[in-house]
């Protein structure tokens, strides 16, 4: 299942991958994905070629969460998931930093509050991978909230 926000826009910069109980108790990939709030300008790139390096990244990691969840099947954690994951993504060649540091900053204060974001893709793209029974709201408002303090 994909849900997106804006099903034409598939220039992402959140990709939520979600192992969830089917009605038949087979646990199935879901994904979320969340394009950016705003785009930012780099030399070189216009915003077309980006958001096409965008959707062909998007589709690889997509593909890359497939084949683990095909390969391992139903019921495993979430960091069983995330390591054939992070796996999958190296043997694809598709760069990665692998629970990368969102450090929070209270009006001048920076807070250590030991935040990470499972991975991010080519610095572009956020993936944090769920093993739960369904979304509930509170993810949706986690991952939100790590786009706006990360500036994603």
């Amino acid at each position: 299942m994909i849900s997106m926000q804006d099903p034409n826009a598939m220039t992402n910069a959140l990709a939520v991958i979600d192992y969830v109980h089917s009605p038949s108790q087979v646990r199935v990939p879901a994904f979320t994905l969340y394009p950016p709030r705003r785009h930012r300008e780099h030399k070189g790139h216009t915003e077309k070629s980006m958001s096409s390096a965008l959707n062909k990244l998007s589709y690889e990691i997509i593909g890359a969460a497939v084949e683990v969840h095909r390969t391992l099947g139903p019921g495993l954690l979430e960091s069983s998931y995330r390591k054939c994951l992070l796996r999958e993504l190296t043997i694809r060649h598709i760069p990665y930093q692998n629970e990368w540091p969102l450090p929070l900053n209270y009006k001048g204060l920076k807070l250590d509050a030991g935040y990470r974001m499972d991975i991010v893709v080519a610095k572009q793209i956020v993936v944090e991978v769920k093993s739960v029974a369904a979304l509930a709201p509170i993810h949706d408002a986690q991952l939100l909230t790590y786009l706006r303090i990360g500036g994603y």
